[in-house]
Protein backbone atom coordinates (compact mmCIF):
# COMPACT_ATOMS: atom_id res chain seq x y z
CA UNK A 1 0.00 0.00 0.00
CA UNK A 2 2.71 2.73 0.61
CA UNK A 3 4.45 1.23 -2.57
CA UNK A 4 1.10 2.74 -4.58
CA UNK A 5 1.12 5.58 -2.35
CA UNK A 6 4.50 6.48 -3.31
CA UNK A 7 3.78 5.80 -7.25
CA UNK A 8 1.12 8.25 -6.82
CA UNK A 9 2.93 11.36 -4.78
CA UNK A 10 5.45 10.76 -8.10
CA UNK A 11 3.19 10.52 -10.71
CA UNK A 12 0.78 13.74 -9.09
CA UNK A 13 4.29 15.21 -8.63
CA UNK A 14 5.42 15.21 -12.52
CA UNK A 15 1.71 16.17 -13.66
CA UNK A 16 2.08 19.24 -11.10
CA UNK A 17 5.12 20.00 -12.69
CA UNK A 18 4.01 19.51 -16.09
CA UNK A 19 0.53 21.64 -15.95
CA UNK A 20 2.30 24.10 -13.94
CA UNK A 21 5.07 24.94 -16.58
CA UNK A 22 2.33 25.04 -19.16
CA UNK A 23 -0.04 27.00 -17.09
CA UNK A 24 3.23 29.34 -16.76
CA UNK A 25 3.53 29.58 -20.34
CA UNK A 26 0.02 30.07 -21.48
CA UNK A 27 -0.19 32.91 -18.69
CA UNK A 28 2.69 34.95 -20.37
CA UNK A 29 1.44 34.60 -23.97
CA UNK A 30 -2.17 35.88 -22.03
CA UNK A 31 -0.24 38.25 -20.40
CA UNK A 32 1.54 39.85 -24.21
CA UNK A 33 -1.42 39.69 -25.63
CA UNK A 34 -3.72 41.48 -22.82
CA UNK A 35 -0.92 44.49 -22.98
CA UNK A 36 -1.41 45.48 -26.75
CA UNK A 37 -5.02 45.48 -26.56
CA UNK A 38 -5.35 48.03 -23.28
CA UNK A 39 -3.31 49.92 -24.89
CA UNK A 40 -5.30 50.45 -28.05
CA UNK A 41 -8.41 50.70 -25.81
CA UNK A 42 -6.65 53.66 -23.32
CA UNK A 43 -5.42 55.08 -26.31
CA UNK A 44 -8.95 55.25 -28.34
CA UNK A 45 -10.40 56.02 -25.21
CA UNK A 46 -8.38 59.13 -24.87
CA UNK A 47 -8.63 60.52 -28.58
CA UNK A 48 -11.90 60.10 -29.14
CA UNK A 49 -13.07 63.40 -30.18
CA UNK A 50 -10.23 63.02 -32.90
CA UNK A 51 -11.31 59.61 -34.04
CA UNK A 52 -14.39 61.16 -34.88
CA UNK A 53 -12.77 64.08 -36.23
CA UNK A 54 -11.12 62.21 -38.78
CA UNK A 55 -13.32 59.36 -39.56
CA UNK A 56 -11.29 56.69 -37.94
CA UNK A 57 -13.84 54.44 -36.46
CA UNK A 58 -13.11 51.67 -38.32
CA UNK A 59 -9.78 51.38 -38.67
CA UNK A 60 -9.79 51.70 -34.71
CA UNK A 61 -12.31 48.81 -34.65
CA UNK A 62 -10.35 46.67 -36.61
CA UNK A 63 -7.00 47.20 -34.66
CA UNK A 64 -9.27 46.84 -31.56
CA UNK A 65 -10.67 43.32 -32.75
CA UNK A 66 -7.65 41.58 -33.97
CA UNK A 67 -5.98 42.51 -30.77
CA UNK A 68 -9.12 40.91 -28.85
CA UNK A 69 -9.06 38.02 -31.67
CA UNK A 70 -4.85 37.50 -29.97
CA UNK A 71 -5.93 37.78 -26.58
CA UNK A 72 -9.07 34.75 -27.03
CA UNK A 73 -6.42 32.69 -28.81
CA UNK A 74 -4.47 32.92 -25.75
CA UNK A 75 -7.45 32.16 -23.29
CA UNK A 76 -8.92 29.08 -25.48
CA UNK A 77 -5.13 27.79 -24.97
CA UNK A 78 -5.60 28.79 -20.70
CA UNK A 79 -8.96 26.77 -21.52
CA UNK A 80 -7.95 23.60 -23.46
CA UNK A 81 -4.79 23.04 -20.61
CA UNK A 82 -7.56 22.89 -17.36
CA UNK A 83 -9.41 20.83 -19.66
CA UNK A 84 -6.59 18.34 -20.45
CA UNK A 85 -5.43 18.58 -16.85
CA UNK A 86 -8.85 17.78 -15.35
CA UNK A 87 -9.64 14.96 -18.04
CA UNK A 88 -5.84 13.99 -17.03
CA UNK A 89 -6.70 13.91 -12.78
CA UNK A 90 -9.82 12.36 -13.41
CA UNK A 91 -8.47 9.21 -14.98
CA UNK A 92 -5.87 9.33 -12.79
CA UNK A 93 -8.90 9.17 -9.82
CA UNK A 94 -10.88 6.65 -11.84
CA UNK A 95 -8.03 4.39 -11.68
CA UNK A 96 -7.29 4.89 -8.16
CA UNK A 97 -10.45 4.35 -7.07
CA UNK A 98 -11.05 1.20 -9.55
CA UNK A 99 -8.01 -0.44 -7.85
CA UNK A 100 -9.07 0.31 -4.63
CA UNK A 101 -12.55 -1.64 -5.62
CA UNK A 102 -10.40 -4.43 -6.96
CA UNK A 103 -8.05 -4.49 -4.05
CA UNK A 104 -11.39 -4.64 -1.52
CA UNK A 105 -13.06 -7.34 -3.56
CA UNK A 106 -9.69 -9.80 -3.50
CA UNK A 107 -8.89 -9.12 0.36
CA UNK A 108 -12.52 -9.39 1.97
CA UNK A 109 -13.16 -12.65 2.75
CA UNK A 110 -17.02 -13.21 2.91
CA UNK A 111 -19.08 -14.29 5.58
CA UNK A 112 -21.53 -15.98 4.27
CA UNK A 113 -24.52 -15.49 2.11
CA UNK A 114 -26.21 -12.06 3.15
CA UNK A 115 -24.05 -11.41 5.86
CA UNK A 116 -21.91 -8.37 6.90
CA UNK A 117 -18.46 -9.03 7.58
CA UNK A 118 -15.86 -6.97 8.88
CA UNK A 119 -14.15 -6.44 5.67
CA UNK A 120 -16.95 -5.09 4.25
CA UNK A 121 -16.85 -1.48 6.38
CA UNK A 122 -13.16 -0.94 5.32
CA UNK A 123 -14.22 -1.50 2.10
CA UNK A 124 -17.01 1.21 2.40
CA UNK A 125 -14.36 3.32 4.17
CA UNK A 126 -11.81 2.57 1.81
CA UNK A 127 -13.72 3.49 -1.68
CA UNK A 128 -15.23 6.81 0.40
CA UNK A 129 -11.20 8.03 1.24
CA UNK A 130 -10.13 7.25 -2.41
CA UNK A 131 -12.79 9.54 -4.01
CA UNK A 132 -12.46 12.06 -1.52
CA UNK A 133 -8.61 12.11 -1.54
CA UNK A 134 -8.23 11.61 -5.47
CA UNK A 135 -10.69 15.00 -5.68
CA UNK A 136 -8.80 16.63 -3.16
CA UNK A 137 -5.56 16.23 -4.67
CA UNK A 138 -6.46 17.15 -8.04
CA UNK A 139 -7.74 20.45 -6.66
CA UNK A 140 -4.76 21.15 -4.72
CA UNK A 141 -2.88 20.15 -8.30
CA UNK A 142 -4.91 23.13 -9.78
CA UNK A 143 -4.64 25.41 -7.30
CA UNK A 144 -1.16 25.06 -6.62
CA UNK A 145 -0.52 25.45 -10.38
CA UNK A 146 -2.56 28.20 -10.74
CA UNK A 147 -0.78 30.26 -8.08
CA UNK A 148 2.51 29.17 -9.39
CA UNK A 149 1.31 30.37 -12.48
CA UNK A 150 0.07 33.83 -11.51
CA UNK A 151 2.72 34.39 -9.20
CA UNK A 152 5.38 34.19 -11.82
CA UNK A 153 3.75 34.72 -15.17
CA UNK A 154 2.54 38.63 -13.54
Amino acid sequence: MVVLIAILAVLYGKLQGWYTFTLRAVKRVENVERSPMMAIMSESLGGIVSIRGYGLQPMVSRTHAMRVDGMMRALYNNRAANVTIMAIVAAMGSLIIFTTAVLSVVFVTESGVGAVSPGSNLVTLGLTYSTVLTTVFGFLLILSAEVDASMSAA
